[in-house]
Parts: C-alpha cells; structure tokens; sequence
C-alpha cells in the first residue's frame, strides 16, 4: 500500500474534531555506488529500479545503461557502475525537431494520469507519463515530481525506448529542473496542467524544447516551440 491511514484533528469552523486522513507514503532509501554512499532517496516506494536508473542518468553518474553491472533494491539502492570503455561516449541529446502532437493527445494523456486511484485518496501526489501521440508508455507517481521524471525516464533507458519518439506529461509545475532533466534524455516536449517557470521557459527556447502549461478543460498555453503542436 503506497498510503497510510492517520488519525489527526481538523480544525473547521472554530471545531476540532477527529478524523481518519490519508497519508501518502514516503520513504528514504539510501543510494550506493560502488558501495559509496551517493544520496538518500526520499521517495514513494514504487518503481525503485526505474528511479535508479534515470536519476543516475539525470545526474551524470553514468552516459548509458550498459554501465550498470547491477542494480539491487533492498531497504538500500545499491548499484554497480562500470566505467566507460570510450566507445560508448555519447553527447547529451538535444531535443528533436519531432514528434509533432495534437493538443487533444496531450490532454487525452494529462487526463488519464491525473485519474489516479492514489492521488484522489491521498490528493498528496505528482504523476508523470512517457508518451507518444495519445498513447501513455509509462506512468509513474511520486510525492515529489521531479521522481516520477526519473521513474518514466529510467524505464526507458532499462527497455531500449527511443525517447525522440515520445514527449513528457505531468503534473506539477515545470522548473528549471524539470527542463534540465528533459533534455537531458533528448525529450523534445514537456506537457503540465501546472505552471510554467521564466527559467524553464527560457531554458527551453534557448534548446529547442516545447514547454505546454495550463493544459485542461480544452485548452493550453504554448510557452516555446509551438512548430510541434498540431492544432
């Protein structure tokens, strides 16, 4: 189960009263490399493998996923990373000048991840998906959004996914890091039903990216890139 039940006090109209409240679920997790310690995780427990992977990949611990000798999850994420053997170097992707989607894609996609059994009980979670047209590849969820990017992003890299196919839709806001971590992995759109950052936007103009905010109920705000959005 990804939630708890707590009992806390609600304060409403000048009364406090009991009451049963959904929790969602966070975890720490200890990150080791090459039985180092890297970082403590603070995570939903789900999709653990995939999180490994993209994070390690977002961040620049590893250039491809054939470094990862192996990869354990226990109470601990303990990963084994082999060095580069310089044939498999590779640049950081830049956005592709494709896929181009529909508007109706991107919000039959923010629909479906928004309508989450998790979130409507605990209405504490992010929710990401790796798409291509209205197509969702992958979901993930997590109380922190920029997890769920590297949920999404790690099961690509581990299942071989061509990520210049496929285009991003969340939840939360768009920042910075969010943009950074985009491009990162060569995805040449970001879609959200949140907010848009003057960094994210900036970043993004200045790399080709596609930024979308604001996406429900019909319509949607292009920031950059509007050539990809098939109207």
């Amino acid at each position: 189960m990804k939630f708890q039940i707590r009992n806390i006090l609600r304060l409403e109209k000048d009364v406090a009263r009991p009451n049963p409240e959904n929790l969602p679920l966070e975890i720490e997790r200890p990150i080791f490399v090459n039985e180092k310690l890297y970082a403590n995780a603070l995570l939903t427990p789900s999709q653990e493998r995939e999180f490994a992977a993209g994070h390690l990949y977002s961040e620049g611990i590893i250039e491809t996923v054939d470094q990862i000798a192996k990869l354990e999850i226990n109470d601990q994420i303990r990963v084994k990373v082999t060095p580069l053997d310089g044939k498999n170097v590779v640049d950081t992707p830049e956005p592709a000048q494709t896929p181009r989607v529909s508007g109706r894609s991107i919000l039959v996609c923010l629909e479906s991840i928004l309508n989450s059994e998790l979130h409507n009980k605990t209405d504490g979670t992010h929710a990401s998906a790796l798409c291509r047209d209205d197509r969702v590849l992958v979901t993930a969820e997590d109380v922190s959004r920029l997890n769920t990017l590297d949920k999404i992003f790690g099961w690509a890299l581990l299942e071989g996914v061509n990520f210049k196919d496929c285009y991003v839709a969340t939840s939360g806001r768009i920042t910075g890091r969010t943009v950074k971590k985009a491009a990162r992995f060569g995805i040449p759109l970001v879609a959200s039903k949140g907010a848009v950052s003057t960094f994210a936007a900036d970043l993004a103009g200045e790399i080709g990216l596609t930024l979308v905010g604001f996406a429900r109920e019909e319509r949607m705000n292009i920031y950059t890139g509007s050539s990809r959005i098939v109207r």
